[in-house]
């Protein structure tokens, strides 16, 4: 099993890299899929944030796909599973025929009322 993992407001939650570390241990095969890029006007976009987290959880370099701000739709085709927290992003990947589905991923938020 493939599965790919948006990584701004998704892989960077701790919610999504203890899912993460799960599938890894369970010998899943993990990709990050970000809209971000890897160079602009060829030179290196500092990426050193989402390098620190996927070092962490182990996932190769190799496994980390840029697609510069194009639909990921066309990029997840090959895995099995695209967790992301971009509605459109899940739509489209879900509405465009391949195995991928795609999940749409929400932070919990703290809706406590606070009484000061």
């Amino acid at each position: 099993m493939k599965i790919s993992f948006d990584f701004d407001g998704t892989l960077s939650t701790e919610e999504m890299q203890t899912l993460c570390t799960k599938c890894i241990k369970y010998g899943i095969e993990v990709f990050v899929t970000t809209s971000r890029s890897k160079t602009i006007n060829k030179k290196l976009v500092n990426n050193d944030d989402l390098y620190v987290v996927t070092d962490m959880l182990g996932i190769p370099r190799t496994n980390i796909i840029f697609t510069a701000f194009k639909d990921k739709y066309s990029f997840t085709k090959k895995f099995d599973l695209h967790f992301d927290d971009n509605f459109e992003e899940i739509f489209l990947i879900n509405q465009h025929q391949s195995k991928c589905l795609g999940f749409l991923y929400e932070e919990k938020h703290n809706n406590e009322i606070i009484d000061y």
